[in-house]
């Protein structure tokens, strides 16, 4: 007899990750402060010392500071 197991409602989302192309439930959704855009928990960065959170296309168009 065949058994179903449940995973867990955050991969089982109807949402497509623009940067991933993972599906993600939209309740766990990120959005960008730079651009706005959703993404999905695995593809955005914080930064720890504003607390903003960053898509990785943003990510790659900021250029770094060095102090």
């Amino acid at each position: 007899m065949a058994t179903s197991v449940s995973i867990p409602y955050w991969l089982s989302g109807e949402e497509l990750c623009a940067h991933c192309l993972q599906r993600y439930a939209f309740a766990v959704a990120h959005h960008c402060d730079a651009c706005d855009r959703p993404a999905c928990p695995h593809c955005v960065t914080v930064v720890y010392e504003t607390r903003e959170v960053v898509c990785r296309a943003c990510e790659l168009q900021s250029p770094e500071t060095e102090e």
